[in-house]
């Protein structure tokens, strides 16, 4: 609510709410005794904020060219609207049901708090004796190309009793200043005795005030309009009373009450007033301020009366202002107002301002403090470099030549998305995730390897022998995991298959069908398996490119580019996919086929097969020679190693590279050859077919989808964007979106407000002296 109530313009500072411990404010000032930021054509005083000197200027050094109070020439339309809004639902006195924004100046009695509103008004509010803040006063300034005008009301909310209520026009409209002091004297009288028409306050004599109240909830709504006003509401507040003794005990009571209710709400700035001419410690307003802020968030700190510090008192309220003491976020200010003398000679505004500003100057310690401290242009430079970095992040305004500016931005896009398929080394980029489906896809093929049993169901004993591993697999399928889908099949299955298999073949040989058979049935899972990798491909890619298309094309939506550029997209998705789905069926009907060319590679599977199914086999069955030698040591040369000494031996023989489980070749033939040799041909061909079909199909898919997409995007685009009419499709392409323009046209603003600030200050900060040379450089 309070970042938001500031955006309403009725403080002009949005800048120093967002950024209030950290940076300068970029547009007039918060509420002040009529002091700005720093702005061109201004006179320079020193108002030291939060933990540094900010510069700020006088406001009225000039009364021909400079606005009353807080007036800024440049002011954000959207923002006057809003503030016209909450205005319009303060008139229909909705705040006393909701919540609304709202500025409140508060202090303790004499604080000085008057002095404040006419600096920031430009008008004169009553001083007489008794004519202290007797109700809430709104002051509601807005800037007009009409002439000066102030409209006076009386807003009746509460006192049930009261004859009057709602908002009551009191007079017509002032048009001369100076009557503005009268009319507020005349409009408290009215609303401290309710039982009279208000009309009666506005003649003369004014009447007795014999049922006159203290205090009043009531308040006057003052309304002043001209070409040197801003736009800015705020609420006077009658003065805290620190005890029964400067008042009697309901109006402390009445008076704390009215405080907390504005005070309490997160949706209210406060403006604090504090007097220097008495302890700070016992100023109550602060008190209850911090009861309610206790952070500072929402509390602006306004120092008056420093003409009245006692002598060597000095320091502990420049403390204040340097923000060391009572810290508050948005700072502290002190403002000089018109002394006594000066109130008597009745000083014009820009005469108060004047000599408010030549006070400072001469005045010590508070001519001592620097009109900018080194750090505040550090700061500046940082805020500058930070928004032009916000420049550089939008898109390049439209180009004159629309049809150049489409064609570079879609060659752009092409060359990055041609880069990031042929693969970028950082982060997880689009082959990255590829290569991880690609590893898995790897992985769910070599799982369905067939499991062949080389013994019989008759012989189940043998099941109880561990499946000996397949050494010379090693390196070749190290993470393979085989999956219970995998096809299995006992050597007497396969026995049965060949015997009812037969036609003419002659004996010892099998048909061909046979092996067919089972390695059909082994490869029964590779399709889904393909397919499941080419999707999961496709999500990848899909989301790749829609993550670099909207990085491309997020400020061109305005113009319907981005959703164009989407569409195609997946238009062009779509059919390369369907294109590939077709080429994965053909190599799928392929595969159905046993076929092989690599003949080496098959028969060493298949004599390293065979020999690994016969040792399992006779393992099993306990009836293999090899189990009886590397038994036999038990009790004749316990330290022989029989099957190590054959090695060795053959190895003499020149018989080279022979491994023990070549040895199983040597064993005697059983019944079972015949099943062995085809359990060992379809392993053979398994492991030459699937590594093929694992390099392939990837193959397929980055080839006919993922490049494919690449080949083709940018002809896709250029013949569906670049036209018929081109210059005029690729402009309305191009526009740039309402939001887009209002942030670059904002900070753009921005930067010219900060650049005119540095010039300032670069005038502003005297020039380092220039150190002398030491005297033994010159010798």
């Amino acid at each position: 609510m309070f970042k938001n109530f500031m955006s309403l313009g009725t403080v002009d500072t949005v800048d120093t709410v967002d950024t209030a411990a950290s940076s300068i404010p970029t547009t007039s000032s918060v509420v002040t005794d009529g002091l700005e930021y720093i702005n061109d054509s201004a006179s320079l005083s020193t108002t030291p904020v939060g933990s540094r000197s900010r510069l700020i200027r006088s406001v009225g050094s000039s009364a021909n060219d400079i606005g009353v109070g807080l007036s800024d020439e440049v002011i954000s339309q959207a923002r006057r609207e809003m503030l016209n809004l909450v205005d319009r639902l303060h008139s229909v006195g909705v705040q006393s049901d909701i919540s609304l924004p709202h500025i409140v100046v508060i202090g303790s009695q004499s604080s000085g708090k008057s002095s404040l509103i006419e600096g920031i008004s430009g008008i004169k509010l009553p001083r007489a004796s008794g004519t202290c803040t007797r109700c809430p006063m709104e002051l509601r300034l807005k800037r007009s190309d009409a002439p000066w005008r102030c409209d006076v009301f009386l807003r009746f909310v509460h006192d049930e009793d009261a004859k009057y209520h709602g908002h009551v026009a009191f007079g017509s409209p002032i048009t001369d200043p100076d009557e503005v002091e009268d009319r507020l004297k005349r409009a408290q009288l009215a609303i401290l005795n309710p039982l009279h028409p208000p009309t009666d306050f506005l003649r003369n004599p004014i009447p007795s005030a014999s049922h006159s109240l203290g205090f009043s909830q009531n308040h006057i709504s003052v309304q002043v309009q001209g070409p040197n006003m801003t736009d800015l509401s705020f609420y006077d507040l009658p003065g805290w009373i620190a005890s029964a003794k400067h008042g009697k005990t309901s109006d402390v009571t009445l008076i704390e009450e009215l405080l907390v209710s504005y005070i309490e709400k997160p949706s209210c700035l406060i403006l604090l007033t504090v007097s220097c001419e008495a302890d700070f410690e016992v100023q109550g307003a602060h008190q209850l301020v911090k009861k309610y802020d206790p952070d500072g968030q929402r509390t602006i700190g306004v120092l008056t009366k420093p003409d009245r510090i006692a002598e060597g008192d000095q320091d502990q309220w420049i403390r204040f202002v340097k923000n060391e003491e009572e810290p508050l976020d948005l700072g502290w200010f002190s403002v000089k107002q018109p002394d006594a003398l000066q109130l008597k000679q009745r000083l014009s505004w820009a005469q108060a301002r004047a000599a408010e500003e030549e006070w400072f100057r001469a005045t010590e310690p508070w001519n001592a403090l620097p009109i900018i401290l080194p750090e505040l242009q550090e700061e500046l430079d940082e805020l500058l470099q930070t928004t032009e970095d916000e420049i550089k992040e939008l898109p390049a305004p439209p180009s004159d030549d629309a049809l150049a500016e489409m064609m570079r931005i879609i060659a752009s896009f092409c060359n990055e998305v041609a880069r990031h398929t042929e693969g970028i080394s950082a982060g997880e980029g689009l082959v990255q995730s590829i290569n991880t489906k690609q590893a898995a896809f790897r992985r769910s093929v070599l799982s369905v390897s067939p499991k062949f049993r080389p013994y019989k169901l008759s012989e189940a004993y043998a099941a109880l022998t561990p499946e000996p591993p397949i050494e010379f697999l090693d390196g070749e399928e190290e993470d393979k995991v085989l999956s219970e889908e995998a096809f299995s099949m006992d050597v007497e299955e396969v026995m049965q298959l060949l015997k009812h298999s037969r036609t003419r073949e002659l004996p010892d040989f099998y048909p061909y069908d046979v092996p067919k058979q089972i390695i059909e049935k082994t490869m029964r899972k590779w399709e889904a398996m393909a397919f499941d990798y080419f999707y999961g491909v496709q999500t990848v890619l899909y989301e790749h490119f829609k993550k670099l298309i909207d990085e491309h094309f997020k400020h061109f939506q305005s113009g319907g580019l981005l959703n164009t550029v989407l569409i195609e997209a997946q238009t062009q998705i779509k059919g390369r996919r369907d294109e590939t789905k077709q080429r994965l069926k053909w190599l799928l009907q392929i595969e159905s086929r046993p076929f092989t060319l690599n003949t080496r590679y098959l028969a060493e599977y298949k004599s390293k097969f065979l020999a690994y199914y016969k040792t399992y086999r006779y393992k099993a069955l306990n009836s293999t020679p090899l189990n009886r030698l590397q038994s036999y040591n038990s009790g004749h040369r316990g330290d022989v190693d029989y099957i190590a000494e054959a090695l060795v031996a053959l190895n003499k023989a020149d018989f080279k590279n022979v491994k023990e489980y070549d040895l199983a070749k040597l064993l005697p033939e059983d019944d079972c050859e015949s099943a062995l040799e085809v359990m060992a041909t379809v392993s053979a061909y398994f492991q030459v077919s699937c590594k093929r079909f694992i390099d392939v199909v990837p193959s397929i898919v980055d080839y006919d989808f993922v490049q494919g997409f690449s080949r083709d995007i940018q002809g896709v685009l250029y013949g569906v964007i670049i036209k018929d009419n081109a210059n005029a499709r690729c402009r309305s392409f191009l526009q740039e979106s309402p939001a887009t323009a209002a942030r670059r046209s904002k900070l753009q603003m921005k930067h010219e407000r900060l650049e005119a600030a540095r010039n300032e200050l670069s005038t502003a900060i005297p020039a380092k002296p220039k150190e002398e040379e030491p005297s033994w450089k010159n010798e």
